[in-house]
């Protein structure tokens, strides 16, 4: 297990794995097989928490867009790691558009009702206009353009979440997010635009709650690599270190042998041998030491 900053208390209390020390724990990690790889990293989908605490993240929400007065698309879905609400509509004549959301509660293990977290952000309003331009509402409310709002928490301003960290919505940074989360939770946000003058064609949104409030620098992260392929041999080499790495290179030739050089000049090689049966064989010599 490795811990971060955010996990100092998981560290010293054992919560998470025992025998465990302060101080950094560093990782290389080598692909060495296939030679040709989609490798990721990602931050880890945890909560610090019960999902129905103020400290989880899932949000029920439900919105709706007007358009004078006329309700013109609306949804509902819990928002967190997954779920994102997508509008796209032709906007016919009028003159006001407006964006309401409802946050709702989520409920303990006791069925008491525990107030959820700010959190609700559209990730992007867009105005596509009859001449073609296309008017992103984020960055015209930053640049100081006028509208109108009840019982809407701005929070860290547009592009920020509720802890001044980066928006993401499934995965998505959006840099003009605009909040959405009700100040008063028992009644809907309101964000509303005039329309007059602008020969608005299209709307384009999305909706949805952003993934981890604040800094995310010291989130867990995880790492994965992929390959296409109707059989996947991957060979990896990780060497985990507190100071100073001694391994200088990694390669491999075929999917069953890995060549490590180390920065004193050794070499070592490493053979897998049935690794598709029940029982693999793994050899290991030195071809420079």
């Amino acid at each position: 297990m490795i811990f971060t900053e955010d996990q100092a208390g998981e560290r010293l209390n054992c919560d998470r794995s025992n025998y465990n020390e302060p101080g950094d724990l560093k990782l290389d990690v080598y692909t060495a097989w296939p030679l040709r790889t989609r490798q990721m990293i990602g931050r880890v989908p945890i909560y610090h928490g019960w999902a129905a605490s103020a400290d989880g993240y899932t949000i029920p929400l439900a919105y709706r867009i007007e358009l004078d007065g006329r309700t013109i698309q609306e949804g509902q879905f819990d928002g967190w790691i997954l779920g994102r609400g997508e509008i796209r509509l032709d906007l016919e004549k009028g003159s006001r558009l407006a964006f309401y959301v409802k946050q709702g509660e989520r409920y303990d293990e006791t069925g008491n009702p525990v107030v959820t977290p700010q959190g609700i952000f559209w990730g992007e309003i867009c105005l596509r206009l009859q001449d073609g331009t296309v008017m992103n509402v984020g960055e015209y409310i930053r640049a100081g353009g006028k509208y109108k709002c009840d019982n809407l928490d701005m929070g860290c301003g547009i592009g920020r979440d509720y802890q001044n960290g980066r928006v993401t919505i499934v995965g998505t940074e959006y840099p003009s997010a605009i909040p959405a989360s009700p100040v008063d939770h028992e009644r809907e946000s309101r964000l509303e635009f005039d329309l007059t003058g602008l020969g608005a064609a299209e709307l384009t949104a999305c909706i949805g709650v952003d993934a981890y409030p604040g800094d995310e620098q010291q989130k867990r992260k995880t790492y994965a690599v992929r390959n296409r392929g109707r059989i996947g041999r991957f060979l990896t080499v990780i060497e985990p270190y507190e100071s100073e790495s001694v391994i200088s290179r990694v390669s491999a030739d075929n999917p069953d042998t890995v060549r490590i050089v180390h920065k004193d000049g050794s070499v070592r090689e490493i053979t897998i041998e049935d690794i598709e049966t029940d029982t693999p064989k793994i050899a290991g010599k030195w071809l420079k030491h």
